[in-house]
């Protein structure tokens, strides 16, 4: 996995100050359920395993492949593919 670059970064650790500030004032607010929580995580999780898979076996990957490795070819300025 690639790291962010450093504007990046502070970015999303300004994003995380800013959510836990306002999630600490709308605390006595919002009320959820541990069981709410844990059924949206599980839908969620659910959502992402099964967009992967579908990609993954998807016939469209090997498509993507091979164009991926010949723009790789011409850069390199081989022709053998």
């Amino acid at each position: 996995m690639r790291k962010l670059r450093k504007k990046d970064r502070n970015i999303s650790g300004g994003i995380l100050v800013i959510s836990l500030f306002v999630s600490y004032l709308l605390r006595d607010y919002v009320l959820l359920n541990h069981s709410d929580t844990v059924s949206f995580i599980s839908v969620i999780t659910g959502f992402l395993l099964s967009a992967i898979a579908i990609l993954y076996s998807s016939p469209m990957r090997s498509v993507l492949y091979d164009k991926k490795i010949k723009h790789l070819f011409i850069k390199m300025g081989r022709n053998n593919c």
